[in-house]
This record gives C-alpha cells, sequence and structure tokens, in this order.
C-alpha cells in the first residue's frame, strides 16, 4: 500500500470519525432537549475551561454544524495528507490552542462551534507554504488561499452576524500562523 494513499485514507476515516462525532452530540442535544451550550468556553472563568475541550463539539443549530462539517472533512484530510508526520500533535495544537486562547481573550459570553478549529487549520495550510519558502508547500498554501480565503473577513466583528464568536475565527487563524512557524522544519512529506 503506498504512502500517499494510506495518509489520504487515514485522513478521511479519522475527519469522518470526528464530524460524526459532532453530529451525534447534536443529535444527542436534540434527543435530550438540554443545552449544551453551558459546556462551551466562557472565558477567565473556571467552569469555563471545560470549554477548551467541549466547545467544538458543541453547535448552537443544525445549519451551525453543516457549515462546519465539510471545511474539517476537507481540511482535516488536506493536513493528513500534506503533513502526514505531524498531522496529530498539529491538530491537537490547533485544537488546543485556539480554546485557550479563546478562554483567554474571548469577551465573556459562551463561545461554541468547531469554526475556531477550522480558521486555525485554515491559518496553517495558507501560511505555512509562506514560511517553509518550498515550491510544495506554497503550492498548497496558494490554492487554500483560493479555495478559503473569502472567509478571512469572517475574524472582524463587523463582518459576522448575531453571536457568531469571531474571537474563536480571529484566535483559530492566529494559532494556525504560530503553528505555521513552530512547524516550518518538519512535518511535510
Amino acid at each position: 500500500m503506498d504512502s500517499d494513499g494510506l495518509s489520504f485514507r487515514r485522513g478521511l476515516v479519522y475527519s469522518i470519525c470526528f464530524v460524526s462525532g459532532l453530529w451525534m452530540v447534536e443529535g444527542i442535544e436534540y434527543i435530550s432537549n438540554v443545552d449544551f451550550r453551558i459546556l462551551g468556553i466562557y472565558p477567565r472563568t473556571l467552569r469555563g475551561t471545560v470549554g477548551i475541550i467541549t466547545s467544538p463539539l458543541i453547535h448552537d443549530d443544525l445549519f451551525h454544524l453543516l457549515s462546519n462539517s465539510f471545511p474539517l472533512l476537507f481540511l482535516g484530510v488536506a493536513i493528513a495528507f500534506f503533513y502526514r508526520r505531524i498531522a496529530y500533535k498539529l491538530i491537537i495544537g490547533l485544537y488546543l490552542g485556539t480554546g485557550i486562547m479563546v478562554w483567554l481573550l474571548g469577551r465573556e459570553a459562551f463561545h461554541i462551534g468547531a469554526s475556531g478549529l477550522v480558521y486555525a487549520m485554515i491559518g496553517f495550510l495558507l501560511f505555512s507554504g509562506l514560511v517553509r519558502k518550498e515550491p510544495q508547500s506554497t503550492a498548497i498554501s496558494l490554492a487554500f488561499l483560493f479555495l478559503y480565503g473569502g472567509v478571512l473577513q469572517g475574524v472582524f466583528p463587523d463582518a459576522v452576524k448575531g453571536n457568531v464568536s469571531w474571537e474563536s475565527h480571529l484566535l483559530g487563524l492566529l494559532v494556525g500562523i504560530i503553528s505555521a512557524f513552530y512547524f516550518r522544519n518538519e512535518g511535510e512529506e
């Protein structure tokens, strides 16, 4: 079995499992008629620390979950395929780093959803090629800029509607950029 095919299949399976888990959480919330938002990140409070782990698993509604599901699948596969040596520690770092940053710097409100992780993954994929200065990494960055460049407006408070956590978007993007610098000398196949 070739390495590329294995990396692609692993990335696809893990991404599908993660996204399926998000849908299961949404289903449990719906069936039990319990509001899981209280498990989101509530910045700078002890009770809000649990949200560092749980907030990406909780979504406001089906549209919110759906809007995160496809990017998580696509970006998860891309990271597993293009950065297979560091994919696991990278994803864990992006997940926890975004949560910690939102807990430290977010406004006083419950922050839920996986969009912070989506923005962290986009940030890493966009900037990794720029800091590595390698042709393949740069091509990957340019492809993701083309595909996801429009979502960057979501990091500005005036660009998002309602109670969307623009802080999760912005801080996730920053965690992704920092990770691109941190992992600049390792991980690409």
